[in-house]
């Protein structure tokens, strides 16, 4: 099971660590995107 909340927290935390502002227009979502793609990722059988 994915944890969307955990994923959302550290995407939030690795795109302040390189410098980018959460508040910056195309960065607003992009947290939620990540943890919507991993999930959807996770779903994939390779």
């Amino acid at each position: 099971m994915i944890d969307r909340d955990k994923i959302r927290q550290v995407a939030k935390l690795i795109i302040g660590a390189i410098g980018q502002d959460l508040n910056r227009e195309g960065l607003i979502e992009n947290h939620d995107r990540i943890a919507r793609r991993n999930e959807v990722l996770s779903l994939i059988k390779l």
